[in-house]
This record gives structure tokens, sequence and C-alpha cells, in this order.
């Protein structure tokens, strides 16, 4: 079987996987945290991408507020709930702005108001902002109340 992989029209190749990276953000079912502060959590994806000092404060701050997370700026990350921690790496995720935004079981084992802002959040940030979002989950009510289109899979 012979093909291509094109992305946002180009075609995906060992030369350029780099700034393809740069434009996906990635949220996982268990998002590991930082022994850090919670804004050291969130300025490392900036740090990797070259943005520091206040820049980078202010983006990272900017990204937590978008989560609900004001405030939490200098708490320990690994002290958390698992909704707190799950919307630190959301501020992560979406703190470099990317295109494209794929979740791994975002909300599996979070309670229901912690569920219902990553919902939100994933929402706004395709009807809004433009944001492609793919998303897996088990929670198949939950893809379709959240979704445009949802593609089933069965036994692989």
């Amino acid at each position: 079987m012979k093909g291509e992989i094109l992305f946002f029209g180009e075609r995906l190749n060992g030369h350029n996987l780099v700034s393809f990276r740069r434009k996906v953000g990635l949220l996982l079912q268990h998002p590991y945290l930082f022994h850090s502060s919670v804004l050291a959590n969130v300025v490392w994806t900036l740090k990797i991408r070259g943005i520091r000092g206040t820049e980078a404060q202010r983006l990272a701050k900017k990204a937590l507020e978008r989560v609900g997370l004001a405030g939490f700026e200098g708490r320990n990350a690994r002290t958390l709930s698992g909704g707190e921690s799950q919307r630190v790496a959301l501020a992560r995720a979406l703190v470099a702005a990317p295109d494209v935004l794929l979740l791994d079981e975002p909300t599996t084992h979070l309670d229901a108001e912690s569920r219902r802002t990553i919902e939100q959040i994933t929402m706004e940030l395709h009807t809004q902002h433009g944001k492609t979002i793919i998303m897996a989950t088990h929670r198949i009510r939950e893809a379709i109340a959240i979704a445009r289109r949802v593609l089933h899979l069965f036994q692989g």
C-alpha cells in the first residue's frame, strides 16, 4: 500500500517533523506533570520553543486563566487533584497555540465539573478559534455532544 500524508497541505517527511510537531498540542489521559510549580509546568512548553522570560510567564498565565487555574501558578503541580492536573496539562498543550489538539481520553477519571470544563474549553477552541480537535474517548455520549463528526472504531 502506498500513499502520502499531507498536513496542512504539506507532505510529511523526516526533514520537517519538528515544524509539524510544533503545530500539534497533546493532552494524554494520564499527563505527566513535573515536580515543580504549575507555572513552570506550563512555561516548559514555551522554553523548548525558545520563548523565555516575561513573555513566557505572560503566555503561561494566560493559558492557566483560560483553563480556570488563575491563582494556581505557585502551587506544586504534583499536589493537584485529577481535574486540576488535567487542566494544567491542557494549559501546557494550549500555550503554544497549536493548530491541532490531540486528546487521549481527556475526561476519564474526572468529576462532572472538571469534565464539563474540559469539554467547554475544547468546544470553544474549535468553534471560536478554528482549531482542529481529535479526541479518543470511550464516552460515546460525550463525543456526540461535543463533536461535529464522530468516528466509532469497533474491534480494532
